[in-house]
């Protein structure tokens, strides 16, 4: 396994060798089979789809098919493992940054035993993805700069609230901010020791 360190810790790249893909293949595989037995056992659960005892068989039945049948070929597999080998080389976006969807790279990372932005929550994700959106090319401790130097203004959907009711969240978007800045430092520190 190799990484490769980006001034942007969210765009940090992860790279597997032939066993980090076959352990990665591994855990894709008891991933989806854990999935099919939670859905057998949702599927069993009457109270869950209000269905006929029949119903609720043959919708067990349906889920741990479709995952002993999917097994048979390397082919779903091999395009999850693909799709996940892609995803290690690209930019954590998700729970992590505060975006409401999950990310796929610390799922997958996740599943490799590794995290590459470790110690690191939503609010300061989101913090180092705004310094770094519109320049991409900043350095680490340019980013640093930006989430220190960032003006707050009342715009977009806090215009429909009160003055007030802004300005009790800044403390929290100042203290949430500085935490970022002191995170990033620390992994520039780390990662790009020379970098001015």
């Amino acid at each position: 396994m190799n990484f490769i360190w980006k001034p942007n810790p969210l765009a940090t790249v992860v790279e597997l060798d032939e066993n980090d893909v076959h352990h990665l293949k591994t855990a894709i595989r008891l991933y989806l089979a854990q999935n099919a037995l939670y859905d057998a056992y949702f599927a069993l659960e009457k109270d869950v789809y209000k269905d006929t005892n029949e119903e609720s068989i043959w919708r067990c039945a349906v889920a741990v098919h479709d995952w002993v049948f999917g097994q048979e070929s390397d082919d779903p597999i091999e395009e999850k493992v693909k799709r996940a080998v892609e995803e290690l080389k690209t930019e954590h976006l998700g729970d992590c940054t505060c975006t409401p969807c999950r990310c796929m790279k610390c799922v997958f990372e996740n599943m490799i035993g590794v995290n590459t932005i470790k110690g690191l929550n939503k609010h300061m994700g989101v913090n180092i993805q705004d310094a770094f959106h519109a320049h991409p090319n900043r350095t680490t401790r340019e980013a640093v700069l930006v989430i220190r130097g960032h003006v707050y203004e009342r715009r977009g959907g806090w215009l429909n609230r009160s003055q007030e009711e802004y300005d009790s969240c800044v403390p929290g978007w100042k203290k949430e901010a500085e935490a970022a800045a002191q995170w990033l430092e620390a992994y520039a520190d780390e990662h790009f020791p020379g970098q001015p």
